[in-house]
């Protein structure tokens, strides 16, 4: 089971997104599911008390059946195409936007980690010459210590 983070770690800019993404894949499993028991009737009256193996297979087995009577039933009504049922083309044009969604959110990484590693890069040739300098402060101390001991 995917986890959300709570206070104060999901105010992380990582965490969120995660959140974010975690938050996206519920609302759209519970809109799923309420598609489902508004044409499946059966499924409002799934109340198992899944505490084994067996009920959870049996739970999962019920869901499932009607998943595919459903998609049977929307190829075969009215010699419909499923690509033009609303649902369909609705569910088509969300995964379309979330692909955009996540092609940009993989972008924002990609840039963020591009810049993070920028800053790392200046930081080590900040403490590099800020090294460079010390050392050749210390040679001059030590070569001026030498000639006048």
């Amino acid at each position: 089971m995917i986890q959300t983070h709570s206070r104060p770690e999901k105010f992380e800019k990582n965490n969120t997104d995660h959140n974010y993404h975690v938050s996206h894949i519920r609302i759209r499993s519970e809109h799923c599911m309420g598609y489902l028991k508004e044409r499946w009737s059966s499924l409002r009256g799934l109340q198992l008390q899944i505490d084994d193996p067996d009920a959870h297979k049996f739970a999962t087995l019920w869901i499932a059946s009607c998943i595919h009577l459903h998609n049977f039933a929307i190829g075969h009504e009215g010699k419909e195409n499923p690509e033009a049922v609303t649902f369909y083309i609705e569910g088509h044009r969300h995964l379309e936007k979330e692909r955009h969604e996540e092609n940009r959110w993989h972008e924002e990484q990609r840039v963020q980690l591009q810049e993070e590693e920028a800053e790392y890069d200046v930081v080590e040739s900040v403490k590099l010459l800020e090294g460079k300098i010390r050392r050749e402060e210390l040679k001059k101390a030590l070569f001026n210590y030498l000639e006048n001991n």
